[in-house]
């Protein structure tokens, strides 16, 4: 920590400032890459587990595409009717 010479006072440098600054813009450079690609694959991941929820629903009877309604219960009831 820098010292103010003759007032007594405790304080930080311009210099010591501009060196903590630039340390913490070399981190964040390396960090955002990262981040980002932590981001993009939770996102795939997301979308895999929600096309896998729809194809298993799709095979076990949710949709029923054949009896004019959009969204079948287990029961047979539409979704739109409880």
């Amino acid at each position: 920590m820098g010292r103010c010479i003759g007032t007594g006072e405790h304080g930080f440098t311009l210099l010591e400032l501009m060196f903590i600054v630039t340390i913490v813009g070399i981190l964040v450079t390396m960090a955002v890459p990262s981040y980002q690609t932590s981001v993009v694959k939770a996102r795939e991941a997301r979308s895999t587990s929600t096309w896998q929820e729809i194809y298993e629903a799709s095979e076990g009877g949710v949709f029923d595409l054949h009896s004019g309604s959009d969204l079948v219960g287990t029961n047979g009831v539409p979704y739109n009717q409880w």
